[in-house]
């Protein structure tokens, strides 16, 4: 067996900061680091990465004596060894760290986006109306917004930053339950009741009742866009969830198949972003 990247993990990120071992691929934020290690069989590699300057090695710790000391952007490792280091990102961009075999040849790779941090803004909205109070008490929305804020930063380098405190958000209407946002009479409602202040946020995080779509059914959660809605859940963290979710649609996302943050089976839901999605919403690594 060819020597391999591994995964290594370190709290409070885990394997939630951005590496996705299917491509494999690892998000790096600019002046910050990654953890990683190769592990080798009988056969000794050479760690190369290239192009260089755009992400370095740093902070080597291995299990067996090597040969050469390893440098930032070259590191040769003995065999039956494990090498683990910092990725550390120098400027935004994409660079490869290749394992090369003693005849030269690359037998994998990883690939390294180097991302700048962006910024998007939001705000909490308690809805009711004047026959539903909002379900959601104003305790339990400080939380959901920092597990959100956590699966964008630590995987996208995106700072979700809050607007305002919480927001009342009181329709005198009767928007009914099941709450059928689409019907425009029923959001156009709870838009125009939104206070100034909160309008201010890229996104508005509104928390209602019993969702209903008329093309998809029951549903926990909905998205139009800038506006997005979380229904109560069973739990703090499938709330946390939704909430990630609708925002992901906001920023460009669509529903996939895979276990993930953006898994259209709302039970296959995890807080894992993958490649291509984190390239979709944070594309600050791309060339000028």
């Amino acid at each position: 067996m060819a020597a391999k990247f591994e995964k290594v993990l370190v709290p409070p990120l885990g394997d939630f900061d951005g590496f996705d071992p299917k491509i494999p691929y690892q998000m790096v934020p600019v002046r910050d680091q990654r953890i990683m290690s190769v592990v080798t069989d009988k056969d000794e590699c050479t760690i190369v990465v290239d192009p260089p300057n755009i992400a370095k090695m740093a902070q080597f710790v291995f299990t067996r004596p090597l040969i050469d000391v390893p440098r930032e952007f070259r590191a040769s490792v003995t065999p039956n060894n494990t090498i683990t280091f910092q990725i550390q990102g120098l400027q935004k961009g994409n660079t490869t760290f290749f394992l090369v075999d003693g005849n030269g040849k690359a037998t994998t790779q990883l690939l390294v986006s180097v991302k700048e941090k962006i910024t998007r803004t939001f705000s909490l909205c308690r809805v009711s109306d004047r026959r539903h109070l909002c379900p959601f008490l104003p305790e339990q929305l400080p939380p959901i917004a920092r597990a959100m804020k956590k699966t964008f930063i630590q995987q996208a380098n995106i700072d979700l930053i809050q607007v305002g405190a919480i927001f009342e958000v009181i329709c005198t209407e009767n928007l009914g339950n099941p709450l059928i946002l689409e019907n425009p009479v029923n959001r156009n409602a709870i838009i125009s009741n939104t206070p100034r202040e909160a309008r201010v946020a890229i996104f508005q995080l509104y928390f209602v009742w019993d969702l209903f779509s008329n093309r998809a059914g029951q549903i926990v959660g909905q998205n139009f866009g800038f506006d997005c809605y979380v229904e109560q859940g069973n739990n703090p963290f499938e709330n946390a969830i939704t909430a990630a979710h609708e925002i992901g649609h906001g920023l460009g996302l669509n529903h996939t198949g895979a276990k993930s943050l953006m898994a259209g089976d709302g039970n296959s839901r995890s807080s894992k972003l993958q490649q291509f999605e984190i390239d979709t919403i944070n594309d600050t690594d791309d060339a000028p």
